[in-house]
C-alpha cells in the first residue's frame, strides 16, 4: 500500500538543487516580509528651537516664542515641547536678570 501524502497548498517548486525541508503534515504558510520601513519621524517645532536659542540673548523673545510654540505643539503633535519649556524658563531667568541689572544701575548712589 502506498503512503498517504496530504495535498500541498503551495504551488510546486521546481527543483533547483537544494531540497526544501518542509514537514509533510504542516501546510506551507507564507512568511512575513523580513524588513519594514521605519515609521515617519515627527518633525520638531521650529519655534521651539528659536525659543531656546533666543532666550539666551533676549529673554522676552524666548518667552513669547516659547508660549506660541507650546500652543502649536499641542495642536499639531510636533516634537519640541521640552525645548519650548526650556526657552520659556531661560527667557524668564534672563528677563529677571536684565530687570535686576537695570534696577541696580538706576538705584545705586552716585
Amino acid at each position: 500500500m502506498p503512503p498517504i501524502v496530504p495535498p500541498s497548498t503551495a504551488a510546486p517548486v521546481p527543483d533547483y538543487g537544494a531540497p526544501l525541508y518542509r514537514s509533510p503534515d504542516v501546510p506551507h504558510v507564507p512568511s512575513l516580509p523580513t524588513w519594514t520601513p521605519p515609521p515617519a519621524a515627527r518633525k520638531t517645532n521650529v519655534l521651539a528651537i528659536i525659543s531656546l536659542v533666543s532666550a539666551f540673548f533676549f529673554g522676552l523673545a524666548g518667552i513669547v516664542t516659547g508660549h506660541v510654540a507650546l500652543g502649536q505643539i499641542k495642536r499639531t503633535r510636533e516634537r519640541g515641547r521640552g525645548l519650548a519649556i526650556s526657552g520659556i524658563v531661560i527667557g524668564y531667568v534672563n528677563a529677571l536678570a536684565t530687570v535686576g541689572v537695570i534696577v541696580r544701575v538706576c538705584c545705586t548712589n552716585r
